[in-house]
């Protein structure tokens, strides 16, 4: 395990006891239920009792439910429901018109995607980016409608700027600095109006300049526009062009999370994908190019950096997802056995020889996309793949429209099976594996108020 941050003691004790109460991450052992199975009043905190499931066998809910469900299933008046939810990732929705039970259905299996997807863009923001980011930008552009993308995508910015391990808040000692360049709207957070207007007050003129266009929320649609009409993916991959020497996008992505442990940064059930845009790899800089001075510190970057499972672990302390991919756009040699040789070129941007491509590596062990920054032109296609294989679920963990009091019924092809409630009250984690399920998951809930963790501030705003 690599080392980012080092907590308190206070601080480790309440980790480890909140992924002792959580059980989060699919990986963890998790209590699954079958209702109707001796489930007791205590598993979910409610005053519950036994009966008919409109969908089927015994399943358990509320007492305030139980008159409802035990009426013939086809006097119960299911409505398809026309309000979208931001969280749910179902294909269909109903509700029932006399008890305001929801009714969600949602396909499984292996290669089944959600249609709640979180993509994070960690972005170079050195000197040597200026043109490659107008590629990757038209790219998006070139979309379009946006309808490549799952139809509750969510997309957020920041960069590739690493903190100091001690203060959070400063640049790591291996990055050169610039006037104002600790306070850039991407430092360990995510872009969003407030920081871009915050950054052009205390930035020098000509950097203030590089952010002409006015920012909008940390998370934002595909094809979101600001008060200006101007693309939100645009105005948030506004960057410096500074000189910092440093582009290390695993450990800033690392360090963000370590730093807002306890918060949910995603959403339940969503698929997360981390897309590093660089034209180097993390750190960005060889060792045998460092001035004696900084030598150490890039040292411990190196030393420290996060690969995919750190940062999967970090992930899972606080979220369940349905699947967490990195993706890397960095440049590759131009020749396959360049990489495995150590002879690395990068015709269009920084020279990166002696430096290991960390950013293909940590998206191969993910499963994510990889493409070339040097040779594309058309970072369409590749963006709309990024888009596509980013929603596939990897994890049996299902989204629901709104967080549920009680749940009623979950059944894969009308059979009940073996199911775990989130931490949050927005999903459900089937026992098992998607690969050995096929068919369609049905799942009656009655909605309930949201969590406190539910009404978490959104990630971007903090730390300011």
């Amino acid at each position: 395990m690599y080392t980012i941050f080092e907590p308190s003691m206070g601080t480790r004790k309440l980790i480890l006891l909140g992924v002792a109460f959580l059980g989060l991450g699919c990986g963890s052992d998790q209590a699954f239920h079958v209702l109707g199975d001796d489930d007791t009043e205590e598993s979910f905190g409610m005053d519950v009792q036994q009966s008919p499931s409109p969908l089927g066998g015994t399943e358990q809910s509320s007492g305030a439910d139980a008159a409802a469900m035990s009426e013939d299933p086809e006097t119960l008046k299911w409505e398809e429901s026309t309000v979208e939810s931001a969280h749910g990732g179902a294909d269909q929705v109903w509700t029932e018109t006399s008890t305001g039970l929801v009714r969600e259905q949602f396909g499984v299996g292996a290669n089944v995607s959600t249609h709640v997807a979180d993509y994070l863009f960690v972005v170079d923001n050195s000197v040597s980016m200026g043109s490659l980011l107008e590629l990757v930008r038209s790219g998006f552009a070139s979309i379009g409608d946006g309808e490549v993308f799952p139809k509750k995508t969510r997309i957020a910015v920041m960069n590739t700027l690493p903190a100091n391990p001690d203060r959070e808040k400063r640049l790591h000692p291996a990055v050169k600095h610039s006037v104002g360049l600790a306070r850039s709207p991407g430092f360990m957070g995510f872009v969003d109006g407030p920081r871009i207007a915050k950054f052009r007050k205390m930035a020098s003129p000509e950097m203030a300049e590089r952010f002409s266009e006015d920012g909008c929320s940390p998370w934002f649609r595909p094809t979101q526009t600001n008060e200006n009409g101007v693309s939100c993916l645009v105005a948030h991959t506004q960057v410096e062009l500074a000189p910092t020497a440093v582009e290390a996008g695993l450990t800033a992505f690392g360090q963000f999370l370590a730093a807002n442990t306890g918060t949910a940064t995603f959403r339940t059930g969503a698929a997360i994908n981390v897309i590093f845009v660089s034209d180097t790899h993390d750190p960005g800089m060889k060792l045998e190019a460092v001035k004696a001075e900084k030598r150490a510190a890039v040292e411990a970057l190196i030393e420290d950096r996060p690969t995919y499972a750190d940062l999967l672990e970090l992930v899972e302390l606080d979220h369940e997802p349905a699947s967490f991919r990195l993706h890397a756009i960095a440049p590759m040699g131009k020749e396959a056995t360049d990489l495995a040789e150590g002879n690395h070129q990068t015709p269009c941007g920084e020279a990166w020889f002696g430096i290991e491509p960390s950013y293909f590596n940590a998206a191969m062990d993910s499963g994510g996309v990889m493409a070339d920054i040097c040779e594309i032109e058309d970072y369409g296609p590749i963006i709309e793949r990024i888009a596509r294989d980013g929603a596939v679920m990897a994890n049996p963990v299902f989204s629901l429209g709104h967080s549920t009091a009680s749940v009623q019924s979950v059944t894969v092809n009308g059979e009940r099976v073996a199911w775990a409630p989130t931490a949050d009250g927005r999903g459900l984690v089937l026992d098992g594996d998607l690969e050995n399920m096929s068919g369609s998951l049905e799942v009656v809930y009655r909605p309930g108020e949201r969590t406190k963790s539910d009404k978490a501030a959104p990630m971007g705003a903090l730390g300011r």
